[in-house]
C-alpha cells in the first residue's frame, strides 16, 4: 500500500513507472526525465527536434502577437491624429502628442475624409 511521498519514489525507482494516483513533488518530472533517458539515440533526436520546432512556432507566433499590437498602436495613433486635426490643433501639438512624424501628420491633414 502506498500512503506517503517516499513510497511512491520507492514505487517509482522500483518500476520505473508512476501510478495515475501518485502526487509526490517532482515526481511527474522525474518520471519525464526518466522517459526521455530511455530513448534510444534516435528517438531522442526525432524529440529534441520536435521540441525545437515547438520553440521556433513559439517565437512565431510571439513575433505576430507583438506586430499586430504595433500595428494596433499606430492605427489607434493615426485615428487620434485625425481627430485632433478635426479640432484644428496643428501639425506640431498633434506631433508631440501622439509621437507620429511630422510628415506623416501632414499627409493626413491633406485627406479631406477627416472632414
Amino acid at each position: 500500500m502506498i500512503n506517503e511521498d517516499i513510497d511512491e519514489w520507492v514505487y517509482f525507482f522500483k518500476h520505473g513507472a508512476i501510478r495515475d494516483d501518485f502526487k509526490s513533488p517532482g515526481i511527474l518530472l522525474a518520471a519525464k526525465k526518466l522517459g526521455y533517458l530511455m530513448m534510444d539515440e534516435k528517438e531522442r533526436r526525432a524529440y529534441d527536434d520536435y521540441l525545437a520546432y515547438l520553440g521556433y512556432e513559439m517565437g512565431l507566433l510571439d513575433t505576430a502577437k507583438a506586430d499586430g499590437r504595433a500595428e494596433g498602436k499606430a492605427e489607434g495613433m493615426i485615428e487620434v491624429a485625425g481627430e485632433m486635426i478635426k479640432m484644428g490643433m496643428t501639425a506640431e501639438q498633434i506631433q508631440q502628442a501622439t509621437k507620429l512624424p511630422l510628415a506623416a501628420i501632414q499627409e493626413l491633414a491633406k485627406d479631406t475624409s477627416w472632414f
